[in-house]
């Protein structure tokens, strides 16, 4: 695709564009980003057989629910959640599903959240707390008493380290009938050896996890900021209040209503502890990029020239 630079001389800009050696020079740089993408790739082709184990599953609840339960899709978009445990629990009555006991929905619910009660007792009795001398974002101060006199931790859960406990501990203490192995609990070695080789992993791959991070809370929110502006400055439930504020056998559709019912009350609650510099830099960082837009709005409309790039040969 050619065009006129100045007027005369023809410019291909597929030439300008396109390089044949793209990795020349390998720097550091270039080796960064093709690490990056290398990795990249491996989690997206391990996402992609991923989605087909799940669908594969989800297929399989759906003919449970249309041809068991004989519930279909569009009675399941508002059906309460007691009305489903009743009709499993009748149809448990009439015709074994695979357990040879009466089935309640204790034990429903006990299935579902066994893995997310565990993490909940975690959260909850403190395991996660560090003696870090200074606080960090995102960390709950709690305070432990000992006979030589109290200590002040700090409850740390990021999504890396939910992730970690999720695959050491969570997915491989439980056998094919969700009942502890015993290995799991006379074995204490292997969970460290499990824990210290996640770690390292962590610890190399932590560039890209950020940049990751940073990636995905842009693509995920920048719809949402684009639309409504003021949302940029609110605050949001963290992943360590989220698992603080989950109870016992609450599954998660009930704990998403409960934590939006939420949403009124909390800023109120909030404003009773105002911090100035924070307020201050959030009306900051929502006012600059709306203030540039505008600039580039009254730019485009006087002189849209300005906003032109042109490509010329060096």
């Amino acid at each position: 695709m050619d065009v006129v630079e100045s007027g005369t001389k023809p410019c291909d800009l597929v030439k300008e564009v396109i390089h044949e050696h793209p990795l020349s020079p390998f720097t550091l740089t270039t080796a960064i980003i093709v690490g990056y993408l290398a990795l990249f790739s491996v989690y997206w082709l391990f996402c992609f057989l991923r989605f087909f184990a799940q669908l594969k599953d989800t297929l399989d609840s759906r003919h449970f629910y249309y041809n068991s339960l004989h519930v279909t899709d569009n009675e399941i978009q508002t059906m309460p959640w007691e009305t489903v445990l009743e009709k499993v629990i009748q149809l448990q009555s009439s015709q074994s599903l695979c357990m040879v006991k009466d089935l309640s929905a204790h034990d429903i619910v006990t299935h579902l959240m066994r893995k997310e009660n565990y993490l909940i007792g975690i959260v909850n009795k403190g395991l996660l707390s560090f003696p870090i001398s200074h606080g960090i974002p995102g960390a709950a101060l709690i305070v432990k008493y000992a006979p030589h006199g109290t200590q002040h931790h700090h409850l740390v859960l990021t999504k890396t380290l939910e992730w970690t406990l999720n695959w050491c501990i969570l997915q491989s203490m439980f056998d094919c009938n969700f009942r502890v192995r015993r290995e799991f609990v006379s074995n204490p070695t292997t969970l460290k050896k499990q824990l210290f080789v996640v770690g390292i992993a962590m610890l190399l791959l932590s560039t890209f996890l950020v940049i990751f991070m940073l990636v995905y809370i842009f693509l995920r929110h920048v719809e949402q900021f684009y639309n409504h502006p003021s949302t940029a400055s609110s605050r949001r439930w963290s992943n360590l209040s989220r698992w603080l504020f989950t109870e016992f056998y609450e599954v998660d559709h009930l704990f998403k209503h409960r934590i939006n019912s939420s949403a009124e009350r909390a800023p109120e609650y909030q404003n009773q502890f105002p911090s100035p510099i924070i307020s201050i830099v959030a009306k900051f960082v929502s006012f600059v990029p709306g203030g540039f837009a505008a600039v580039l709005i009254v730019i485009a409309f006087l002189e849209e020239p300005l906003l032109e790039g042109h490509v010329r040969k060096p």
